[in-house]
Parts: structure tokens; sequence; C-alpha cells
């Protein structure tokens, strides 16, 4: 991902899913340090938004389907922060 700075791209395109983890930030800033200052706009996909959670397939078949556990909230709003404020 860092490698695709060298080809400096004009307008970054982030169509989300970037998190996926409560501790993924710290990552993603890494991964986009390279790209400070370029253009770009994005979208939160579900994944910045509810961290992951284990789904049984095999759940189907056990009879009606229950209310399902909430997944783990991430911080959307730090994610945000760093596209708009950090990145630009």
């Amino acid at each position: 991902m860092r490698a695709l700075a060298l080809s400096e791209p004009d307008l970054i395109v982030n169509t989300g899913d970037n998190l996926g983890h409560r501790d993924a930030l710290q990552a993603l800033e890494y991964t986009l340090e390279p790209f400070l200052g370029v253009r770009g706009v994005y979208v939160h996909g579900s994944n910045d938004n509810f961290g992951p959670e284990f789904k049984n397939p095999f759940r189907h078949f056990g009879g009606p389907s229950g209310r399902p556990a909430r997944a783990s909230t991430l911080d959307t709003q730090a994610l945000e922060r760093y596209f708009e404020d950090s990145l630009g």
C-alpha cells in the first residue's frame, strides 16, 4: 500500500472498511502516512463502525434466528479526525 505513493496520485478515493478492529488505527496511520497532503474523499464501511464478530454458519440449522449480539463499536470519530485533520 505504501508503495502506491510512488505513483504520485492526484486524488485518493477511500471506499471504507479501514478499521475492522479497535486497535487498527495506528497501523492505518502508518500505512497511509506517505499520502499526507494528497486530496481525497472517503466513505465508511461497516468495518469502520463495528468490530469483528464470529458468526457460526451452522446456526441456521438450529431453528429460528434470535436477536444477534451487537458487535463492539469502533472509534469512527478518531478515524474521521485522522482523515480530515492529519491527512488533509
